[in-house]
């Protein structure tokens, strides 16, 4: 017998009865009283439940859901298979999330993806190094930098593993192949959508996180990849930046999404 259930709210009605009255026992005192302690325990569960869903660390399913619409609306949403411990902890990361600094922005990357991105500002001596420093040497360190690109900052982040679409091959891969040698297309690819994609955490995710994260008036150049070379390693960005851009396209043919005004 449990605080609440029907036996327990069962004892309890009797308690409140005078026994001589019905004798013990008393089958038919017990079945109506019974009744009423079936629907009484079932409103003492109801008020236990709802009272959790007032709380991020007791709420579940939808409950948790439209928390996380309170407050951060349709920005901050459930990834596709995320239970509610991931979400929950999710939720309460957001909430108390430092912002509008690069070091906020790193940890943001971090936890929605796992792998810290390789953040670079064209006008910070500490990326760019200096001449006669040890923080720079050609082919070994540093980046070429610009004091013309003031309050921006360029982001390699690394799509998280296992996104992608399962069993299928991409360009390049030793799975796909046009006309083999029976004259027709052969191997394990095909055509796809985006909507196909199969991974926690998409590219429209790590974009609105970087939006939701950086500071006012500063333009965020954000380049997904696949693989990060170790940050000493990582290709200076050559590219010429025009007001009116709102994406970069590199020398290797890539494109970059910018946030925030140009």
């Amino acid at each position: 017998m449990a605080t609440g259930d029907t036996a327990n709210i069962l004892a309890r009605l009797k308690s409140l009865l005078p026994t001589r009255w019905f004798g013990d026992p008393a089958p038919v005192l017990d079945s109506v009283a019974g009744g009423l302690s079936d629907g009484l325990a079932g409103t003492f569960g109801l008020i236990g439940y709802a009272r959790a869903q007032t709380r991020i660390g007791t709420a579940a399913g939808s409950w948790l859901d439209l928390i996380a619409f309170d407050f951060f609306g349709l920005r901050f949403r459930r990834r596709s298979s995320q239970n509610d411990d991931s979400f929950r902890k999710a939720i309460s990361q957001e909430i108390f999330r430092v912002r509008a600094t690069r070091t906020g922005m790193a940890q943001a990357i971090l936890d929605l993806t796992g792998v810290a991105p390789i953040i670079f500002e064209p006008a910070n001596p500490r990326d760019t190094g200096a001449y006669g420093k040890p923080t720079m040497g050609y082919s070994f360190a540093g980046r070429y930098g610009s004091l013309e690109l003031v309050n921006q900052v360029y982001i390699d982040v690394c799509r998280p593993l296992g996104q992608g679409i399962p069993l299928i091959g991409g360009y390049g891969s030793s799975a796909v192949g046009y006309a083999a040698s029976s004259g027709a297309y052969e191997g394990r690819g095909e055509w796809t959508g985006i909507d196909q994609v199969d991974g926690p955490v998409t590219d429209l995710d790590i974009y609105r996180l970087v939006e939701a994260v950086r500071p006012i008036g500063v333009t965020v150049w954000t380049r997904l990849e696949d693989f990060l070379p170790p940050p000493d390693l990582a290709p200076a960005y050559i590219a010429l930046l025009t007001p009116s851009s709102d994406a970069l396209v590199m020398p290797d043919g890539s494109a970059i999404y910018i946030s925030g005004p140009t």
